[in-house]
C-alpha cells in the first residue's frame, strides 16, 4: 500500500527506498515474486470512498522487486473505473504484469508464467463481501462466487504444472479465518489449487496442510501504516516447487516507525511465530467452528488494546483521545458485528 503514511513519506523522501536492503535481498533470490497491490495508482482519479488509497505514479518504484501484482482486493476501485485504468496503464508502463481484474468480456482472468520449464497458473480472487464497490464487466474485481470457478479451476489443473490461487478475504485485524473462508480453501484444494494465500486481516494468520494443498491464511501487512503492534508484523512467504513435494518457508518482517519494512529481529521474529503456530493449530484442531465467535471477540479485544497502546507510546494521550474521537461513529459497526456473531 503506497498511499496515505506511506506515500506521505515517499513525497518527502522521494530517493529512499521502503524496503531495508535485507528485505530487497530476502526478495531478490526468488525465481518469482508475487505482490497484493492494495491502492489504485493514480494521479486524479476521483475519490470515491472515506475510507480510501490513492498513490502517486512515482511510488511505483518502490516495487521494482516484484514480478507481479494482483489487484483483486477491496481498494482497486477506490477511485473508481478511472482510477483502475490509470492503474493498468502505470503498471504495464513499468513493466509490471498484473491479474485480478476481469477481461475484456467480464470473464475471471488468469495469470500463467513458467519458471524453470514449470507452467503455472495464477488466479487472484475477492469475496463478495470484501468489494464494497458493485462493479461487473470488464475490470472488474474477479469474484470468488463466480459461476464456474471450481469447474475452471479443475480444467486449468490439466494444463499447468502447479496452480496458486490468491483469495482476498477474512476479517480485517482478525488472525483466524472464518470457518466459511476455511471451506473455500479446501474447495479450491479440492479442485485442484496447490497453494492458496489469503489477504485482507491485516494482521499475520496461520496455516494448514489439506489433501495435497498448502493454504496460509493472511501474511499480515508489508509495505503499509498500520497503527498497530500487530499490524507491523509481517511474512514474507517463500514457495520452492519440487517435482515430488512443496516446500515453503516463512520469513518475518517488521515495518520500522519510519514505514521502512525491514527483516523481523529475533525477538520480534520469535513473537510472530510462536502466534503463527498458535493460530495454526486452532484452526485444524476438533470444534474450530463452534468456538470461532469466541476466537474474533477475542482478538478484536487484543487488536483494539493493541492499537491503544501502540497510539499511546507514539503518539501520545491527546492524539489517543482525537483518535477515540474520530472513530466513535464506528462504535455501532463493531458491536453489530460481535452482536451478529453472538446470534449466528
Amino acid at each position: 500500500m503506497l498511499s496515505r503514511g506511506v506515500g506521505a513519506r515517499l513525497a518527502e523522501h522521494p530517493d529512499t527506498s521502503i524496503l531495508a536492503p535485507g528485505v530487497t535481498e530476502l526478495l531478490a533470490r526468488a525465481d518469482y515474486r508475487i505482490g497484493n497491490l492494495e491502492c489504485p495508482i493514480s494521479a486524479s482519479g476521483a475519490v470515491l470512498r472515506e475510507v480510501l488509497f490513492r498513490a502517486d505514479p512515482a511510488t511505483l518504484v518502490q516495487l521494482r522487486q516484484f514480478d507481479l501484482l494482483t489487484l483483486a482486493n477491496n481498494h482497486t476501485h477506490d477511485c473508481g473505473r478511472q482510477g483502475v485504468d490509470d492503474t493498468v496503464a502505470a503498471l504495464e508502463a513499468g513493466g509490471y504484469a498484473h491479474t485480478g481484474l476481469c477481461n475484456a468480456n467480464g470473464q475471471q482472468s488468469w495469470f500463467t508464467c513458467t519458471i524453470k520449464g514449470m507452467r503455472i497458473a495464477i488466479l487472484a480472487m475477492a469475496r463478495p463481501e470484501c468489494i464494497p464497490v458493485s462493479e461487473s464487466g470488464r475490470r472488474s474485481v474477479n469474484r470468488t462466487d463466480a459461476v464456474g470457478i471450481m469447474d475452471l479451476i479443475a480444467e486449468k489443473r490439466q494444463t499447468h504444472d502447479k496452480l496458486v490461487t490468491i483469495i482476498h478475504g477474512g476479517n480485517e485485524m482478525i488472525p483466524e479465518p472464518s470457518p466459511t473462508l476455511v471451506s473455500l480453501a479446501h474447495d479450491l484444494v479440492d479442485a485442484g489449487t496447490d497453494i492458496v494465500v489469503t489477504h485482507h486481516p491485516h494482521v499475520l494468520g496461520g496455516m494448514e496442510s489439506y489433501n495435497d494443498g498448502l493454504i496460509f491464511y493472511s501474511l499480515g501487512d508489508f509495505i503499509f501504516d498500520g497503527q498497530s503492534n500487530l499490524r507491523r508484523r509481517g511474512a514474507v512467504l517463500t514457495i520452492t516447487f519440487g517435482q515430488s513435494q512443496t516446500n515453503w518457508e516463512m520469513t518475518h518482517t517488521t515495518i520500522q516507525s519510519d514505514l521502512t519494512v525491514d527483516l523481523a529481529n529475533s525477538v520480534s521474529a520469535g513473537k510472530a511465530k510462536k502466534e503463527f503456530e498458535r493460530v495454526s493449530r486452532e484452526i485444524v484442531s476438533k470444534g474450530y467452528e463452534g468456538r470461532y465467535d469466541r476466537l474474533y471477540r477475542t482478538s478484536m479485544m487484543r487488536f483494539q488494546i493493541d492499537r491503544l497502546f501502540f497510539l499511546l507510546r507514539n503518539r501520545g494521550i491527546t492524539f489517543v483521545l482525537s483518535f477515540g474521537l474520530s472513530r466513535m461513529k464506528l462504535i455501532p459497526y463493531y458491536f453489530n458485528s460481535v452482536l451478529n456473531r453472538l446470534h449466528r
